[in-house]
């Protein structure tokens, strides 16, 4: 996978442009991200090889999948339609051969066969509009499935960096560094990235109306998928904070 369709992947997931560089460093320059030295450096390596790793290649696939899924489907849709909108020709023929059979036959007079006529081009419109609803309605369901299983190769992207920053705060809250101003910079990094995950500005505003704290970095376990904040009992779930108290 060359630099251009790497950055299309990561955009395709949603993962902000300024985050690229935590999927496109290599291993070993990832603490210097952080402005890890020293004993930092070496406990972040360690644990790093214990986090799930975020596979680029098996994300591609995954989309290419989806789009394969969408487009063989799609079309079975549109046969499915095709089929019962020929249905619904067929039998408006049949039946208005069957209303003129019967005039032949001295059936009914004028108002009748008109009658007859209408009755059957009625029900040959209702069964159209028929066929052609549940088209629609399997279109939207099938839009909502593709939509869905994009979201889930999404999120594997964003557990990752999630993992990525809880560690990264982790190390931080353990260790802060000898260098104060090269501890500060890797803390906001951090707290930025926090900040900018859906709902965060609410949660936090909850959080001061209640007197309680916007959390510190080194509480950034505990600020990730299905685990409780320390500030107030919110959660970042399906790609969003929620109140969980």
């Amino acid at each position: 996978m060359n630099p251009d369709q790497y950055k299309e992947l990561l955009e395709k997931m949603g993962i902000n442009e300024d985050q690229f560089k935590y999927f496109t460093t290599a291993k070993e320059d990832l603490p210097g991200l952080f402005g890890f030295t020293g004993d930092q450096s070496k406990r972040f390596l360690e644990q790093f090889g214990g986090m799930p790793k975020f596979d680029p290649s098996k994300a591609m696939e995954a989309y290419e999948g989806v789009e394969q899924y969408g487009e063989e489907r799609t079309a079975d849709i549109g046969k499915q339609v095709q089929s019962g909108i020929s249905g619904v020709q067929s039998g408006l023929i049949s039946g208005m051969e069957n209303v003129a059979g019967n005039i032949g036959k001295g059936f009914a007079g004028s108002g009748a066969r008109q009658q007859s006529f209408s009755d059957v081009r009625g029900s040959a419109y209702e069964a159209g509009s028929d066929v052609k609803r549940k088209g629609t309605m399997a279109l939207s369901n099938l839009a909502e499935t593709l939509g869905a299983r994009r979201a889930a190769i999404g999120k594997k992207g964003f557990d990752y960096l999630s993992g990525l920053m809880n560690l990264s705060g982790g190390i931080f809250g353990l260790d802060p560094g000898s260098d104060k101003d090269m501890a500060i910079e890797g803390n906001k990094k951090i707290m930025d990235y926090f900040r900018g995950l859906p709902g965060y500005d609410e949660a936090v505003e909850d959080q001061r109306i209640k007197n309680l704290p916007e959390p510190r970095p080194s509480d950034r376990a505990g600020l990730y998928e299905g685990q409780i904040s320390a500030g107030g009992g919110y959660i970042f779930l399906n790609g969003s904070w929620q109140n969980n108290s």
